[in-house]
């Protein structure tokens, strides 16, 4: 009896204790991520328009990182879903001054966490963006051209480079064109940070002053003591279209003003202007003077042949030609430049002659009025000869070796 009541509480107690077991379910937690910003540092401040690398450390315990995003200012823009955990931020189109840098880690299962900064994006030390305008940028040479810096981020130096030879470190600069062309500009600007260029290619263009005149073959300007000359091809001859313009001797600005040498060039008296040579009638003259090599002072013949060529009635080779005083038909309208000048002209030779007057031993006469411009040629111990224009003919004397009048060169 006691054994058939035993048994079946066992049978009954073991089943019961199974069942409890395998019914335990194991709850686990996952582990968040980390997620600390490296760089840049907090509080620190960059010059805006540097591109600045946004580093994160982040890590995940219990799984993978996803991704991590990054955000400036609250708005996203972009992320990396692989180590290093990088983002290269462009601040080239920020504003300047605070910007709150956050980053936020992801991973597998969903689980986040997040960190953020701020930096200041400084304009003093961002590098500067060149750029500037001009006005005229078409005329009719000789023509002035005013420049307007307008670069950006605390520039504090120029440099200009006007395309004809001429520079000036002026941050509003003016350049005076003196030849027709297509002249590209230059600008380069500099603060303590950084320089930026700015390049504008054919932007100013000067126009022939009236008329024609080609440059001479394989020879369209020269350089001689740090200025630029253009070449004209007048029959043939070939001529430097501006007067020198070299600091030497007994030489003077007209009316003792810097801007005039620039626009004529400078008067010398005719001892420097020979510097040394003796006095030739021969074509060429062979006396160099104060010409750059190659090239040589024009003889009173030679200035003959010039009058001849462009004259309309009377050739090269015209009695005329041998007089003094007022000679030819419209030798003088041929040679003058179409601005500059109290009455018309052509330019129609491509000789751009300016008014630039003349020294008389100490007072100016002339300037914006005629031109006077040497020969090689003495016509005495004391005097030489010379040619005057301002009207439609050209006047040919003498005159005493003190006076201080404009140089052209002609080539050898």
């Amino acid at each position: 009896m006691r054994n058939s009541i035993i048994l079946p509480i066992l049978i009954c107690t073991i089943p019961l204790f199974i069942l409890s077991s395998c019914s335990k379910k194991e709850n686990k937690t996952n582990q968040l991520p980390t997620c600390i910003i490296t760089s840049p540092k907090n509080g620190q401040k960059y010059p805006k328009g540097d591109p600045i690398t946004i580093s994160v450390n982040a890590y995940d315990n219990d799984g993978s990182i996803v991704e991590v995003r990054f955000f400036i200012d609250d708005i996203g823009i972009g992320f990396s879903n692989m180590f290093p955990y990088n983002y290269q931020w462009d601040t080239g189109n920020e504003t300047g001054g605070y910007h709150k840098i956050k980053a936020i880690s992801i991973d597998n299962d969903g689980g986040t966490a997040g960190d953020e900064i701020t930096i200041t994006l400084t304009t003093y030390g961002t590098k500067p963006i060149a750029d500037f305008s001009a006005q005229p940028t078409t005329g009719n040479v000789p023509f002035t051209v005013d420049f307007s810096d307008e670069s950006s981020y605390g520039v504090n130096s120029w440099f200009w480079d006007f395309g004809d030879g001429n520079t000036s470190t002026d941050e509003n600069p003016s350049n005076l064109y003196l030849a027709e062309g297509k002249y590209s500009v230059t600008l380069i600007v500099t603060n303590y940070y950084s320089s930026d260029t700015a390049v504008k290619v054919e932007y100013i263009n000067a126009v022939p002053a009236g008329g024609g005149g080609e440059p001479c073959p394989g020879i369209p300007n020269i350089t001689w003591q740090d200025q630029v000359y253009h070449t004209v091809k007048i029959g043939d001859q070939c001529w430097l279209r501006e007067n020198l313009n070299w600091e030497t001797g007994n030489s003077w600005c007209g009316e003792d003003d810097p801007a005039n040498c620039e626009i004529y060039g400078r008067l010398y008296d005719w001892e420097t202007m020979m510097n040394g040579e003796l006095s030739s009638n021969s074509v060429p003259s062979g006396v160099q003077g104060i010409c750059p090599d190659g090239w040589h002072i024009p003889s009173d013949n030679e200035w003959k042949i010039l009058e001849g060529t462009v004259d309309s009635h009377y050739p090269v080779g015209d009695s005329i030609w041998d007089l003094t005083g007022l000679r030819g038909f419209d030798v003088g309208t041929k040679l003058r430049s179409t601005t500059g000048w109290q009455s018309s002209a052509t330019n129609e030779s491509g000789f751009s002659l300016l008014p630039g007057g003349y020294r008389d031993e100490g007072y100016y006469a002339g300037v914006g009025i005629s031109a006077w411009l040497w020969s090689a040629t003495q016509n005495s111990n004391s005097g030489s000869w010379y040619r005057a224009l301002g009207g439609i003919l050209s006047f040919r004397n003498d005159s005493t070796k003190v006076y201080g009048m404009s140089v052209r060169c002609l080539q050898d």
